[in-house]
């Protein structure tokens, strides 16, 4: 996972998102190849000095005041920033003087975020972090993250079931079924790489067919017609292929790229084996930046490019163009495979 991202771990209960959390902070022993910083992870000063894992099911002890947490924090980490902290807490009103067992679950959940990052760690591990906020408090969380990444560009992989929420957040997807990683790669990637058909049955057949050999995720017939999700990720020169034979059919046929959350539900849908055989592998990709405009839903137009996802982080990725898909330089290298971390 490439460092200075923010890493989606995404997957059904159980699994492993937890457990793969806990092997990279080094809490976990595991077998195979994995590293983190260049070491074996497990119960290593150099690991554990460097990365913090989040979540309202860390082992803190029931009897500690929220302050007594955040001192031991401060001395626990020598990067640890004081007034951060205070910051957040007041960001989130934490009861500073409530013992740990008596804070409600949203309440467990900031002060494991603000612990997270007032430690200034260069690798933020963050299980499920917003459990337990409410709607305005969410949006404190997200703001937080965005502003970490600003403040201390660092490492953070945070696991997650609220897909529509953490889109705008995310750089990369990595997807666990199972105990094994069946998907990873950068998200913007994910959600231009898997369309969107809609129209009658037979246009929309006829526009997959000139496409070649392309897995369809899902179908539904509705009463305007079909509604089809291809997956292009291994063959992305595809895409304007696309678009393009779409706009042959006169506006019959509407192609639009999907959300993360579309994506992940229509991949999902392949639970028997032999389909499952036929996934494409995921190659090692790059986070592209794209200029244009962004063509909107609703215009008419029956080519609608969501492109990259409208970032509320500046200066990272700019929108991607509506006008043509011609990508710029690289901005990122992002891998395939969870490996080596800088």
């Amino acid at each position: 996972m490439t460092t200075d991202l923010i890493h989606g771990l995404i997957g059904p209960n159980g699994a492993g998102k937890t457990t793969l959390l806990r092997v990279l902070a080094g809490q976990l022993r595991s077998e195979g190849d994995l590293t983190v910083f260049g070491e074996r992870p497990f119960d290593n000063p150099e690991v554990l000095d460097r990365a913090v894992l989040a979540g309202i099911d860390a082992p803190i002890p029931a009897s500690w005041p929220v302050r007594k947490i955040l001192a031991v924090g401060s001395a626990r980490h020598v990067t640890w920033d004081a007034d951060r902290a205070e910051e957040l807490v007041t960001r989130f009103d934490l009861p500073t003087g409530r013992n740990y067992s008596e804070l409600s679950r949203g309440q467990k959940s900031a002060a494991s975020l603000v612990f997270a990052c007032a430690s200034g760690c260069e690798l933020m591990l963050l299980d499920e972090p917003y459990l337990g906020l409410d709607t305005a408090k969410r949006e404190a969380f997200y703001r937080t993250i965005r502003e970490e990444m600003e403040r201390l560009p660092r490492t953070i992989t945070m696991s997650t079931h609220h897909l529509h929420e953490s889109e705008r957040l995310l750089d990369t997807v990595l997807y666990l079924e199972d105990g094994h990683l069946t998907l990873a790669g950068p998200v913007e990637d994910l959600a231009e790489q898997i369309l969107e058909l809609t129209g009658p049955a037979e246009e929309v057949n006829r526009v997959i067919s000139r496409l070649g050999n392309v897995p369809e995720l899902r179908r539904e017939d509705m009463s305007i017609g079909r509604r089809s999700i291809i997956d292009l990720r291994a063959t992305p020169e595809r895409a304007d292929a696309a678009f393009d034979t779409a706009r042959q059919t006169g506006g019959k046929v509407r192609v639009s790229e999907v959300t993360l959350e579309q994506a992940v539900l229509a991949l999902e849908v392949i639970t028997d084996e032999p389909r499952r055989r036929q996934r494409p592998t995921v190659p090692t990709a790059h986070a592209h930046r794209r200029d244009g405009g962004v063509t909107p839903r609703g215009t008419g137009d029956p080519v609608v490019r969501r492109g990259l996802r409208r970032r509320i982080r500046t200066g990272r990725h700019g929108m991607v163009g509506g006008g043509n898909r011609t990508p710029g330089p690289p901005c990122s290298h992002v891998g395939a495979l969870p490996g080596d971390w800088a």
